[in-house]
C-alpha cells in the first residue's frame, strides 16, 4: 500500500511540473502575462553623392621583342628604367610607382610541311613590364602621360580616377546619411499606410559602399609622343551607400 501511495505522489508531482513549465518545454517561457509576438517592418535605403576626383592611377608599360630571352629582357629593362626615371622626374615618389605585371614569353610561328601537317618554329621572345603610377596631383595627369610616352612607353595604358582617402570617407559619410534618411522615409510611409506607430529602429545594418571611379577610355600609344599634351577630364565619381532598418510594432 505504501508503494502504491508513493507512486501516486510521484505522478502528482510530475503532473504539476508539466502544468507549470509545459510551455517552457516547448521553447516558450511560461509567464503570467506573456507579451504577444510583435510584428516587424523591414526597409532598406540607398544614398548617392557625386564628387570630383582629386587623384588618378596611370598605367605605363614597355614591350620588347628579340631573338633571345636575354636580349629581350635587357632591352626591356633599359627602356623601363628610362620610363621610371621620367616618372620620378615629374615629382612622383617611389612609393607611388608599383610594378603591376612582368612577363617573358616565347614567340612561335607555324610552318606547314609539303607532305601535310606542320611544326612550330621559335621566332624569339617578348618581354613586357608595366607599372601602376599613383598621380596625386590631378592636374599633372596629362603631363605624366606625355612624359612616359616620350620616354619609350609603348604598351597601351589607361587612366582611372578616384578620391583621396579623406575625401572618400567624407563623401561616403554623406551617402550613408542620405541612405538612412531614405530608409526612414520609407518606414514612415509604410507605417502610415498600415495604421501603426513605430519608434526607433531595433536593428540597423550597413550595406557597404560602392565608389565608381571614372575611366578615361582615350588610351595612349607611341603616336601620342609627338602630339600636344593629352587633354584629361576627370569628370565626376558616384559614391553610393545602403542601409537596412528593422522596426517593431
Amino acid at each position: 500500500m505504501k508503494k502504491h501511495y508513493g507512486k501516486l505522489v510521484f505522478i502528482g508531482i510530475v503532473a504539476l511540473l508539466l502544468m507549470t513549465y509545459g510551455a517552457g518545454l516547448n521553447g516558450i517561457p511560461a509567464t503570467a502575462n506573456q507579451d504577444p509576438a510583435k510584428s516587424s517592418l523591414n526597409v532598406s535605403g540607398q544614398g548617392k553623392v557625386s564628387a570630383k576626383p582629386d587623384m588618378a592611377y596611370v598605367t605605363a608599360g614597355v614591350t620588347t621583342d628579340a631573338k633571345t630571352a636575354k636580349d629581350a629582357l635587357t632591352e626591356n629593362n633599359q627602356l623601363m628604367e628610362k620610363v621610371i626615371n621620367t616618372i620620378k622626374a615629374e615629382g612622383i615618389s617611389d612609393n607611388d610607382i608599383q610594378t603591376s605585371s612582368y612577363n617573358l614569353s616565347p614567340r612561335y610561328d607555324y610552318i606547314s610541311q609539303k607532305n601535310g601537317g606542320g611544326r612550330q618554329v621559335l621566332l624569339g621572345y617578348t618581354a613586357t613590364n608595366e607599372v601602376r603610377v599613383t598621380v596625386r596631383n590631378i592636374n599633372a595627369v596629362g603631363k605624366v602621360l606625355d612624359s612616359v610616352v616620350s620616354a619609350g612607353a609603348n604598351l597601351s595604358g589607361g587612366i582611372s580616377f578616384t578620391l583621396s582617402e579623406g575625401k572618400m570617407e567624407k563623401a561616403y559619410a554623406e551617402a550613408l546619411t542620405a541612405a538612412l534618411k531614405n530608409a526612414e522615409g520609407k518606414a514612415q510611409t509604410l507605417a502610415k499606410g498600415l495604421g501603426v506607430i513605430i519608434g526607433q529602429p531595433k536593428e540597423v545594418s550597413e550595406g557597404g559602399s560602392n565608389p565608381r571611379p571614372v575611366y578615361n577610355e582615350a588610351f595612349y600609344d607611341k603616336a601620342m609622343a609627338a602630339a600636344p599634351q593629352v587633354p584629361v577630364s576627370p569628370g565626376q565619381m558616384e559614391i553610393s551607400a545602403a542601409v537596412s532598418l528593422r522596426y517593431e510594432y
